[in-house]
């Protein structure tokens, strides 16, 4: 067998990347999709003919919204502040059509218990949904669909005064306490068992939603949380929209999958999976009443389509990798950053945490129990002369075995023989810089020099060998659709170094995610990592049994365990911030999960024709669309 060399895996990767964008963007426009709610099963070619954009006659003046009364709490925003936008000026009532090319326009999932990953963030991106809080340009925590919220005295309760006289699309009456309950108990899996809400790991702190009155709900918590009242209330990270009680009623679990009711500025007409999503502004909203009168978001996952479009006018916004930014700017194309993402490695099966942090109760692994012992990356810390207990500290305070520590040399080796500066450089056109530590920017002021990962194959060659496998072996991991350039490169310099040949498990992220909830994932994953919480954020909850009833492909252990469960009662920032500090440690020895590289995102808008200016921020790059209701017309 010729063996490469990391250098030629990554030309090897870009060729391959090359070919397949060439090979797209020869692909003919596929016929409009016809109205659905539900995707159809087949699969849908590269991009789909789009009408141009059109301009209507201005309508009669819309009313103004209402101005949002100040919260009676409101703690300090945690971020570094931004300028406020200088604000466009909006036309009465909305107009014209836009076309919008995405790399995936999400999983439509109306039913709110349902609503796995690729569902509950796109509503809001959608602005279809709203949330109870809102956060502005300049990162200040505002009032939405909430207008004053109270933590009590002894940290165990949020009360909840809402807005009066909001209305639901498609006239299912006014927004009250009863969506609040309903939307935020359906996600709760403390409360309904069945749930697969996307945000359901990060309502682990919380108990049931009780309603007070028609305007005021109360939220019970079983610890005091640190992540609120940002997250999940506002969509400033991964965040939760409101939806309508009386859809479910209606309709029911099986009803409501196709149908979207929301409070937004935009209503969600249609919603087909892998294909199209459709908005219509709602007159009057409000909030604010959108300038654009129609939206089409189309799917389109090859980045040549997408340029294509936006360069032949079928598109007016495009989601496009940094590469392409000047390209596009001879065109009128305008970038807008809409967050970062981090490459990761992550070694799943390390189901290592055994305890329910709720109740104490056991709680069983399978993914780690198919695992142990035969994969040389998970460790068997049951084998004679092991102690388990040397994971729940953020630094081995005694012996490790040699059981335990054989595999985290494996996991070390392969963070050593990734040339991080060359992916950079080579996959992502300078954009970016290396990264090491999970949730960790190598930019962040709290990253040690210690913590950056050496290129050191030789070194990784001598720690496999000590760890039994100086010839490498056979190794399973999942991409899904994540770039194939970064999945490519990675696993070549894994093979062309220690001789690991990698199959590539490419089976969709909804499919995929029916093991990691019952943690059933006896394998790695490679993908991006959204970024931008801020560094107080409680670390641990996803890689832990905090986050029972969520998406673990994490994998998990007791220490992440003890350090969520000190952040998120911990109410000094400061502190949270020690605590977060250990975790890093902890997994820059442990290497559970390692960084390869951070890559920045941006949206392109055309500005021959539009002016886009956020007065609403989002640091989450799954919500990069929004908000869409500051698009206006030039």
């Amino acid at each position: 067998m010729i063996k490469l060399s990391s250098r030629m895996w990554l030309l090897v990767a870009m060729a391959a990347a090359t070919a397949f964008l060439v090979a797209c963007a020869a692909e003919k426009e596929a016929p409009t999709a016809p109205v659905a709610t539900i995707a159809p099963a087949t699969p849908k070619p590269a991009a789909p003919a789009a009408p141009a954009p059109t301009r209507e006659p201005a309508a009669p003046a819309a009313p103004a919204a209402p101005a949002a009364p100040a919260a009676t709490a409101k703690p300090a925003a945690t971020a570094k502040p931004a300028p406020t936008a200088t604000k466009a000026v909006t036309p009465k009532a909305p107009t014209g059509s836009i076309v919008v090319a995405a790399t995936d326009n999400g999983i439509a999932v109306g039913t709110v218990h349902l609503c796995l990953p690729g569902c509950e963030n796109e509503k809001v991106m959608y602005s279809g949904f709203e949330t109870l809080l809102r956060v502005t340009a300049d990162e200040e925590l505002v009032a939405h669909l909430a207008t004053e919220w109270t933590l009590s005295p002894d940290m165990k309760k949020w009360t909840w005064k809402l807005r009066k006289g909001v209305p639901f699309h498609k006239g299912f009456g006014e927004f009250t306490a009863d969506d609040v309950v309903y939307t935020v108990n359906s996600a709760n899996t403390k409360i309904t068992k069945d749930s697969i809400h996307d945000q359901a790991s990060d309502l682990v702190s919380y108990g049931e939603t009780v309603k007070i009155d028609d305007y005021t709900v109360v939220m019970s918590m079983l610890t005091f949380d640190a992540n609120g009242p940002w997250s999940p209330w506002s969509p400033i990270w991964q965040t939760i929209g409101m939806s309508s009680k009386k859809v479910f009623d209606l309709y029911g679990t099986d009803g409501m999958r196709g149908v979207f009711v929301g409070t937004g500025p935009y209503q969600i007409v249609e919603w087909i999976t892998d294909d199209h999503t459709l908005l219509k502004a709602v007159p009057n909203h409000w909030f604010k009443t959108p300038a654009v009168d129609q939206i089409r978001v189309v799917e389109v996952k090859e980045q040549a389509s997408r340029i294509a479009m936006f360069e032949t006018g079928q598109a007016q916004v495009v989601e496009a990798p940094v590469q392409f930014l000047p390209q596009l700017a001879k065109k009128g194309g305008v970038p807008l950053q809409t967050g970062s993402r981090q490459f990761v490695v992550r070694f799943t099966a390390n189901y290592l945490d055994f305890i329910n942090p709720v109740d104490g109760s056991p709680v069983a692994n399978p993914g780690y129990e198919k695992a142990k012992g035969k994969a040389p990356w998970v460790a068997d810390h049951d084998a004679p002369g092991c102690d388990y207990s040397v994971y729940e500290t953020s630094l081995p305070e005694g012996p490790v075995c040699k059981e335990i520590e054989n595999a985290r040399k494996v996991r070390t080796a392969m963070a050593m023989v990734i040339d991080r500066e060359e992916v950079v450089e080579a996959l992502q056109y300078g954009y970016g810089w290396p990264d090491y530590i999970n949730y960790l920017s190598a930019k962040s002021p709290y990253m040690r020099d210690e913590w950056a990962i050496p290129y050191d194959p030789e070194g990784a060659r001598k720690l496999m060998a000590e760890a039994g496998y100086p010839k490498g072996f056979e190794f399973q991991i999942w991409v899904g659709d994540n770039p194939e350039e970064h999945t490519t490169a990675v696993a070549g310099m894994w093979e062309a170094e220690l001789g690991i040949a990698s199959t590539f498990d490419r089976i969709d992220y909804s499919t995929k995610r029916k093991q990691w909830v019952p943690r059933e994932a006896a394998d790695a994953q490679m993908e991006f990592s959204t970024m931008g919480m801020p560094p107080d954020k409680p670390l641990g909850g996803g890689s832990s049994n905090w986050g029972l009833g969520g998406t673990a492909k994490e994998g998990g252990n007791p220490f992440s365990r003890i350090t969520y469960g000190l952040m998120a009662q911990e109410p000094d920032p400061q502190k949270r911030i020690e605590y977060a500090e250990a975790w890093w440690a902890h997994y820059d020895h442990w290497k559970w999960i390692f960084a390869v590289a951070h890559r920045p995102l941006f949206k392109v808008y055309d500005s021959n024709q539009l002016v886009w200016q956020p007065e609403s921020k989002s640091n989450n790059g799954l919500l990069w669309l929004y908000p869409l209701e500051d698009i206006v017309w030039k």
